[in-house]
């Protein structure tokens, strides 16, 4: 008899072809070498009864509250989870963006026009379009962010970007042609002008230049000739910034979409061939969000694919992706993360509430208005195909997974289905249940599973707490 080590811990391999691999992990990622949970949710606030899709979530560092948009309407959130409806734009539906300058303003735009809200004089205020200069309209502001005393506009009418222009009251105009910037390398479109790192990127839809601050009086930015860099962004959605990394989904007139990271200067893919053949087969991959978070240490970029129903993770402290749903194995729900009061929140895409987000919940919890909705996490893991060299057929034993048991007095199931075929089906399940208190044996066993000459092992681990998995054998005859 043989043993050999099981790939029970693993990411998501997205290989072109079932007969390579179907390898996937659901709702669960590596910590320490083990399979552990991804993080459970559960409602903190209802912001607004009735709504469907929240639009965009913002953390104010200076104002210390929470900036939420769900249809129209523009709400706070204190740190006692108050929350407070101070103005309503033109639009109820598509992105928002939010960013806040040194002087007590929030900025917001929703693709129509500029919002300011100034907290310490608490107005909220429409940006006057009679400000336009009329050489330069239609102005379609579709990003804003803020970098060295300016508001920074990128305007999706043209390949342009704006600069604000503060006046001694304290207003802000924008559309002065001698304080815009424009995508220069090639014709395109304006997508975002994104700070980060000192720099300022630029993104079009099939270009992004960085640009820097010279301190110029009238115009003070400077493109950097030294990168080039041809891809642009298919969604100013999928921009992530945090940790020392800036993440987005990148395109080009002549390329599959893919997943980039800068730290600062030239962008390096982190999506392998096998995401990369993934993205190019969804229907509509510009129809799509992200967030950048920190899990227990492991920085992870969240990206869900609206219009084709998936979401994909991607572990900066492994190098691995790995798959996330809701209770029912379509996307994850979550569309912007924050970290406020010591606590990761989130707004969805399926109501207007905001939910708490940690590894240490351990269900899906819906749950408004005394509704009890408590779901258990679909948790998964496909391993990659067991083949002998020769291709040669052997007789499975034995499958032993290493695993905490014992430690929860909660019912849970580990069931083991298999595929002899090459991962295009999978038959019978063998269930387990799980030991309960006190009994911490750590060691799962299935035996005698037939004979194949390729197989994939399917475990679906069942139950509304924590599964972690340490490893895996596999033993068999030849």
């Amino acid at each position: 008899m043989r043993t050999e080590q099981l790939d029970i811990v693993g990411g998501t391999s997205f290989d072109r072809y079932k007969k390579q691999s179907i390898e996937a992990t659901y709702n669960m990622i590596i910590s320490d070498g083990a399979l552990v949970p991804y993080a459970g949710y559960k409602p903190a606030l209802e912001i607004l009864p009735g709504a469907e899709d929240a639009r965009e979530l913002y953390r104010s560092i200076a104002f210390r509250h929470l900036i939420a948009v769900i249809d129209d309407s523009v709400f706070i959130i204190g740190q006692g989870l108050g929350k407070q409806r101070i103005g309503f734009l033109k639009t109820s539906t598509g992105p928002v963006y939010i960013t806040e300058n040194n002087n007590n303003q929030i900025a917001i735009v929703d693709g129509v026009t500029v919002y300011i809200y100034d907290y310490k004089n608490s107005t909220f205020k429409a940006f006057d379009e009679s400000q336009t200069d009329p050489q330069v309209v239609p102005f379609k502001p579709i990003y804003i962010d803020f970098q060295d005393t300016y508001f920074i506009v990128a305007d999706g009418n043209s390949n342009q970007w704006f600069l604000s222009n503060f006046t001694d009251d304290g207003d802000i105009r924008f559309i002065n042609p001698l304080r815009s910037g424009a995508i220069e390398t090639k014709p395109d479109i304006s997508v975002a002008a994104v700070a980060f790192e000192r720099q300022l990127f630029v993104f079009g839809k099939t270009t992004t230049e960085i640009w820097h601050d010279v301190g110029a009086q009238i115009f003070p930015y400077q493109r950097d000739n030294s990168i080039s860099i041809d891809y642009g962004c298919l969604n100013a959605q999928t921009i992530a910034m945090g940790f020392g990394r800036l993440v987005w989904l990148a395109g080009n007139e002549s390329a599959s979409p893919t997943i980039m990271v800068s730290n600062g200067g030239a962008p390096q893919q982190i999506s392998t061939d096998g995401i990369n053949f993934q993205l190019g087969t969804l229907s509509k991959p510009e129809d799509a969000t992200a967030f950048i978070f920190e899990q227990d240490g492991h920085v992870i970029y969240q990206i869900t694919f609206n219009s084709d129903n998936v979401t994909y993770l991607y572990d900066f402290n492994t190098q691995k992706f790995f798959n996330a749903t809701n209770s029912c194995g379509d996307k994850h729900i979550a569309k912007r993360v924050v970290y406020f009061n010591n606590t990761h929140y989130f707004v969805s895409n399926i109501d207007g509430n905001l939910y708490e987000m940690s590894a240490d919940l351990e269900t899906y919890d819906e749950s408004i208005r005394g509704k009890d909705r408590i779901y258990e996490i679909p948790r998964q893991r496909i391993t990659r195909n067991f083949r002998l060299p020769n291709a040669e057929t052997y007789a499975i034993n034995e499958v032993n997974i290493t695993m905490e048991q014992g430690n929860s007095s909660e019912v849970r199931r580990v069931d083991l289905s298999m595929s002899k075929n090459g991962g295009a089906s999978f038959g019978n399940i063998f269930g387990k249940e799980v030991r309960a208190l006190p009994n911490r044996i750590s060691k799962m066993r299935f035996q005698k599973l037939g004979a194949s000459n390729d197989t994939v092992f399917q475990f679906r681990f069942w139950g509304k707490f924590r599964f972690v998995i340490i490893g895996a054998t596999l033993s068999y005859f030849v």
